[in-house]
């Protein structure tokens, strides 16, 4: 492979949904008997646990992990290489040292193992007899799985609300409508999900979200160099498979308006209508082809790496830590040994991990399941989560919340003015009741640490989650100097804020798994 070829099509999911998020995508042990800890009568309890289990989470330890993570023996880690499968098998020694489960009746229970093809997009494009739109110029394509050829009805539903649903019939149909509502035009991606779910319930086989502003036009390009590349690593799908998969796309008023035969400025005209109160639901409706094919290069066999603790008391509930463990790989001698990306994460992981065991061992187990996952594959494309959330271990339903920490050992070169901090992403589906234990506990650590909340979700696994209904909180501390360079190495990492962070998150983790 090319080193063009490798760093373009890997180049970091976070580069698409940090620049381009707006606009394209949606954007959230030992067998014993354990008395659960009830934190409304045993509060001074908790807090004295917490306090002595932070305490095992040192630097010596976190140290040792980035450097054997991102040593020149794991050959930076790239998804199914020699790298990869040493650095898997490093967390799956320290995941079965800690007594933490896998998955039962499995081989090789500490694996989720997936399947990926290295593809090239040959053509992907809608028409009807008024024309037609092609991907990454009329309209983007996110993250689908589709691919093959086939006719669909599409058919207009106003702004998506309920109440444009009414008296239309969008099962096996493609529906689109416009982002925003009456009051704004923003692409809000959590309101955009409700609207997605709630065609994707009634049947529908797709989805277009309409843009009125065309001026996003010139980000396609950008988008599709950034982050495509030449080719780019898909899950696996079978043909019939892939034939039958919901698309999603994000489509300008101009094209939309084409495939309908109306004029751009016909399609617009409703929006006086809607933001009125009408249904124009139904107005305007056609008959497209729809088209996607590929050229497949090669395929990889991906692997999830995961162990989980169970809880005591309220075990139908889990929590997710999620650290991915990939990075860039190796070229013309140079190694890219991704010790910000991601093994500072996955230290921190591994600490909170031998934190929970060691206070387990001592009879203080959480009351919530937790489930220690280290996705592989986020650099090209997140597909090791992607994998996940459609074949999860335990039901998204009962998955609480996911914790997402990647890249938490730098500095931030875009906020040079931030010393000893991290930043920290929390999604609003998360409940309120745990989004104050993570207050709280940033209070407790506001003399160490410098917390910073960011509006806007970091560009990794967390995204993925989000995407799948999962409530989120992302810790990362930005993008170094050293960012997807060979100069990513150990001896750059700031070990104390590494620390301070670690044991900060576990303590949230901790407070969020107890917690009435």
């Amino acid at each position: 492979m090319k080193t063009s070829q490798r760093i373009s099509i890997q180049y970091k999911i976070g580069t698409f949904l940090i620049v381009i998020f707006p606009i394209l995508i949606l954007s959230v042990g030992c067998k014993q008997e354990n008395k659960p800890i009830q934190e409304d009568e045993n509060s001074s309890e908790i807090n004295n646990v917490v306090k002595e289990f932070t305490k095992t989470i040192t630097l010596n330890e976190l140290k040792k992990h980035v450097y054997d993570l991102s040593s020149d023996n794991m050959e930076g880690r790239f998804s199914a290489t020699k790298g990869a499968k040493k650095a898997a098998a490093y967390i799956i020694k320290h995941l079965q040292a800690l007594d933490l489960k896998g998955l039962p009746d499995q081989g090789e229970p500490y694996l989720q193992k997936f399947r990926m093809q290295k593809k090239k997009l040959v053509d992907c494009y809608l028409e009807n007899e008024n024309g037609r739109v092609e991907n990454w110029v009329d309209f983007g394509e996110r993250f689908c799985h589709f691919s093959g050829e086939k006719d669909a009805e599409l058919v207009f539903v106003g702004y998506g609300r309920d109440s444009d649903f009414e008296g239309i019939d969008v099962k096996g149909k493609l529906a689109a409508f416009f982002v925003g509502g009456p009051a704004t035009s923003e692409l809000i991606a959590e309101k955009e999900k409700i609207k997605i779910n709630t065609a994707t319930e009634l049947g529908a086989i797709g989805h277009l979200m309409i843009l009125r502003d065309e001026k996003a036009r010139s980000n396609y390009e950008l988008f599709r160099k950034n982050f495509y590349g030449e080719t780019r690593y898909y899950l696996f799908k079978r043909p019939e498979e892939a034939l039958h998969s919901e698309r999603g796309m994000v489509i300008f008023a101009s094209a939309l308006a084409k495939l309908f035969g109306v004029s751009t400025e016909e399609l617009l005209s409703v929006i006086d209508d809607l933001d009125s109160g009408k249904n124009m639901s139904g107005k305007f409706k056609a008959r497209v082809h729809m088209k996607t094919s590929y050229e497949v290069y090669e395929t990889l066999n991906g692997e999830n790496v995961l162990g989980f603790m169970e809880g005591t008391d309220k075990q139908n509930e889990w929590i997710i830590l999620t650290a991915h463990y990939d990075h860039l790989g190796k070229y013309g001698g140079d190694i890219y040994n991704g010790a910000d990306d991601n093994a500072s994460g996955m230290a921190a992981i591994l600490e909170i991990a031998e934190a929970f065991t060691l206070a387990a061992r001592k009879g203080h187990r959480p009351r919530r399941n937790i489930l220690f996952l280290f996705p592989d594959a986020e650099e090209i494309g997140a597909n090791g989560s992607s994998y996940y959330v459609d074949n999860p271990v335990v039901p998204l339903a009962n998955t609480v919340v996911d914790i997402n920490i990647d890249a938490i050992g730098r500095e931030d070169t875009a906020r040079p003015d931030l010393k000893d901090f991290i930043f920290v992403y929390c999604s609003s589906k998360a409940k309120a009741d745990f989004n104050e234990a993570r207050t709280e506990t940033e209070k407790r650590f506001k003399n160490k640490l410098r917390i910073e909340i960011r509006k806007s979700p970091p560009g990794s696994d967390n995204f993925i989650f989000e995407r799948s209904g999962v409530p989120v909180i992302a810790y990362t501390t930005g993008r170094s100097k050293d960012y997807h360079k060979p100069s990513d190495t150990a001896n750059k990492i700031h070990y104390d804020n590494l620390t301070n962070i670690t044991q900060m998150i576990f303590s949230t983790v901790w407070e969020i798994a107890n917690r009435e």
